[in-house]
């Protein structure tokens, strides 16, 4: 298996944000997921900020069992993750199976 055969989703809290982001970046290949009304997917994972309704930066690896196996939550909302150390956590996960 490849990093090709995962499915990448993206969640926020701001779905004009995530149309924003998906242009500037040139992406194509991402379901974007939205946790606006009630935020329950960030509250469940610890990534919801109560005051301002948002999620946190994070990224995380989900296995095909659905269980979360790296969450990397940045320090300050304005820092971006570290993409190449989720990358290499996955592909790990994707030689291991």
């Amino acid at each position: 298996r490849s990093l090709c055969d995962w499915s990448s989703d993206v969640c926020s809290s701001d779905l004009f944000a995530q149309k924003r982001f998906a242009g500037e970046a040139k992406i194509a290949n991402v379901t974007f997921l939205s946790d606006y009304r009630g935020g329950e997917f960030g509250k469940t994972h610890g990534l919801f900020l109560e005051g301002p309704h948002i999620l946190t930066r994070a990224v995380m690896v989900v296995d095909k069992t659905n269980t979360i196996r790296y969450l990397q939550i940045t320090p300050e909302i304005a820092q971006l993750p570290d993409m190449e150390e989720a990358f290499q956590f996955a592909r790990r996960l994707v030689t291991e199976s």
